[in-house]
C-alpha cells in the first residue's frame, strides 16, 4: 500500500484526494494546508497538518502530492525529495528554469521519482490521437492546431492566478498543457515563436508556433481573457 500525503487542500488538492480514494493500492495518510479547516474538510480519516516539515517527520510518506500554487512548488518539491519521498507535482512545474533545475537535481540526488501532473497526456482523446500518430494508420501528419480558452479565473485562493509573479499567467499556467502535449508528440522543436497579449505584468492570451523543420506545421493558442459567459473550451 502506497502511503500518500496531499499538500494543499484547495481545488486541485480536493480533486487529487478524491481520486486517491478510488485507488486500491494507495492510502492518503496526511493532508497538509496552512488553513487547518480546509485540510480537515478533505482529510476523511487522514492526519491533518499545517506544516509539511512536521508531516514528513512524523508520517514518512512514500509519495508527496504537491497541489500548491505554482510559486510554492520548488520549495516543497525539494523538501519532499530530500525527505526520501517520491513526488507528484501539479502543473506547471515551476516559475522558471532555475527552479525546475533545482527540483530535478533534488530528486536525482535523493534517488526518488519526480513527476509533473500533465493530465491531458492521459485523457482518452489525447491518448487515442497519439496512438494514431504512432501507428501511422492515417499516414503522416501535415499540421496540428491546438486551442485552450477560458474566462478569467478569478476563483483562486487569494487570487494567486491573477498575479503573474505567482502563476506565470495564462502563458504558463494554461498554455503549458498544449505545449507539453506538443513536446510529447514530436519532441523538442528546432525553434519556437510566441506572441501574446499582456494585461499588467501577465500574458493573458498567447499564440505559439513550433518549428519542426520538414515535419508538421504545429500551432497552439491559449487564453483566459474570455467573457464570463464563455464556456471553457479546448480542442485540437
Amino acid at each position: 500500500m502506497l502511503k500518500v500525503a496531499v499538500v494543499g487542500a484547495g481545488f486541485m488538492g480536493t480533486m487529487h484526494r478524491n481520486v486517491y480514494a478510488q485507488l486500491k493500492d494507495a492510502q492518503v495518510v496526511a493532508v497538509v494546508d496552512g488553513e487547518e479547516e480546509k485540510a480537515r474538510k478533505i482529510a476523511s480519516g487522514a492526519k491533518v497538518y499545517t506544516c509539511m516539515d512536521d508531516m514528513l517527520d512524523k508520517e514518512k510518506p512514500d509519495l508527496v502530492d504537491i497541489c500548491l500554487p505554482t510559486y510554492l512548488h520548488a520549495e516543497h518539491v525539494v523538501k519532499a525529495a530530500e525527505a526520501g519521498a517520491h513526488v507528484l507535482c501539479e502543473k506547471p512545474m515551476a516559475m522558471n528554469l532555475e527552479e525546475a533545475d533545482r527540483m530535478i537535481e533534488a530528486a536525482e540526488r535523493a534517488g526518488v521519482f519526480f513527476m509533473v501532473a500533465h493530465c491531458i497526456r492521459f485523457w482518452p482523446e489525447y491518448v487515442a490521437f497519439k496512438e494514431i500518430l504512432d501507428g501511422g494508420s492515417l499516414g503522416g501528419l501535415r499540421s496540428l492546431s491546438l486551442v485552450r480558452l477560458s474566462p478569467t479565473p478569478t476563483w483562486s485562493w487569494e487570487d494567486w492566478l491573477m498575479w503573474a509573479s505567482r502563476s506565470g499567467s495564462a502563458a504558463l499556467d494554461l498554455h503549458i498543457h498544449d505545449t507539453d502535449y506538443v513536446l510529447y508528440l514530436f519532441g523538442t522543436p528546432k525553434a519556437v515563436w510566441s506572441k501574446g497579449t499582456w494585461v499588467g505584468d501577465g500574458c493573458v492570451h498567447i499564440f505559439t508556433l513550433y518549428d519542426y523543420g520538414d515535419g508538421p506545421a504545429v500551432s497552439a493558442e491559449g487564453g483566459w481573457d474570455m467573457p464570463p459567459s464563455y464556456p471553457f473550451h479546448m480542442d485540437f
